[in-house]
């Protein structure tokens, strides 16, 4: 009798133990539902295309018809949502071109609508590029500084948080600048390249040159290209102390003598904004008046426009800027989920904002994209 109250008593505490773990099992996956973190989903989305390899985009340009983006592996076009894009061997919609020679990931360099650049610091080398058949055989044209100008040194190429290292106007000009060395003398040059697209049957787009102009600075102690801006196809270059102007006839004049680190345009009137002050200029850059005190911030940002309004940006911060010879306003924009990035270039294309960055690409509508950022209580 006590074997057989001993063998039930033994049977319940078993059956005891299992209903316990079987309720605490229940009672866990219960708490994992619970406790499942939600997704938060940002104002800024993510364009899913750009990872891996492609997640670092350093420049963007946007045409009617086509974005084009610039990273340092390769060359991307995106389509518009309505229409399909023919190139299915590179991608469809978005569509990647890898680059011959890789270029390097400090450098913004520009795109045009017609054409791109690529370049090798070792080899002073540029190659133009057709943005429509960026990878046909044939279809490049290069061009050796050293062959151009004996002189020639090394690129002098500013770093991406100071703009564009080498600029294209509307007119498929380009401006690069340059260090050279000669008989024991150093400075700086400018190259003047105008560019020609050839159109053939085949419906392919060829670069050529029509001409090449080497441009000197010849005031003392110009040794450093310090910004380069471009506005109404003019060229600004700012050197170690002065401003010079440069047309599309390859005339070189100095504009002023003190550093204007970026000089943007707001309602037909040049703005230069120079260490903690703004100069101005009604006639198209040939002379600048001395406006008013304005943050160091405005030198450090870099500009585009978007809707013919005045954007700046740096890090992950966006802002609209208003300016005239007698304000500045500056409304942060809505940056929701652009924490911890560093934009690179922001493009209006296709209804929407694309934003490039060193860790991704993102977009949002435009009709949201002047939304002034929440200030945090």
């Amino acid at each position: 009798g006590n074997h057989l109250y001993l063998f039930k008593n033994y049977h319940m505490r078993n059956v005891i133990f299992i209903v316990i773990s079987l309720f605490l099992l229940w009672a866990c996956e219960k708490e994992k539902i619970i406790e499942k973190e939600v997704v938060k989903v940002y104002n800024w989305k993510t364009h899913e295309a750009f990872q891996y390899n492609e997640v670092v985009q350093m420049n963007s340009y946007a045409t009617d018809d086509m974005l084009f983006l610039y990273g340092p592996h390769s060359f991307t076009s995106i389509a518009p949502d309505t229409v399909e894009h023919p190139d299915e061997l590179f991608g469809g919609q978005v569509s990647f071109y890898p680059h011959w020679n890789e270029q390097p990931g400090d450098k913004k360099i520009p795109i045009g609508e017609n054409f791109y650049l690529s370049y090798s610091q070792k080899s002073g080398m540029i190659n133009l590029i057709p943005t429509k058949n960026p990878v046909l055989v044939g279809s490049r044209f290069y061009l050796h500084l050293q062959n151009i100008d004996s002189s020639y040194n090394r690129f002098d190429l500013l770093h991406y948080m100071s703009g564009e290292c080498m600029k294209i106007n509307g007119q498929n000009q380009v401006l690069i600048p340059y260090s050279y060395f000669y008989d024991k003398t150093n400075g700086l040059k400018l190259l003047l390249i105008d560019v020609k697209i050839i159109n053939y049957h085949d419906g392919f787009d060829y670069m050529d040159t029509i001409k090449t102009r080497v441009i000197q600075i010849d005031d003392d102690y110009q040794y450093n290209t310090i910004a380069l801006n471009c506005i109404d196809d003019v060229f600004y270059v700012t050197s170690d102390y002065n401003v010079y102007r440069i047309n599309t006839d390859g005339e070189i004049n100095k504009v002023f003598n003190r550093r204007l680190y970026r000089i943007v345009e707001s309602n037909g009137t040049l703005f230069g904004f120079g260490q903690n002050n703004m100069f101005y200029s009604t006639d198209n850059g040939f002379t600048w008046t001395e406006g008013y005190e304005t943050p160091w911030e405005l030198v450090l940002l870099n500009y585009a426009k978007i809707n013919g309004k005045l954007i700046g940006y740096r890090y992950a911060q966006l802002f609209e800027i208003t300016i005239n010879e007698n304000e500045f306003q500056a409304k942060e924009l809505d940056n929701d989920g652009l924490e911890g990035k560093s934009i690179t270039s922001v493009s209006k294309f296709d209804n929407k904002v694309y934003l490039t960055s060193l860790s991704g690409v993102f977009y949002k509508p435009v009709d949201e994209f002047f939304i002034e950022k929440e200030v945090e209580e």
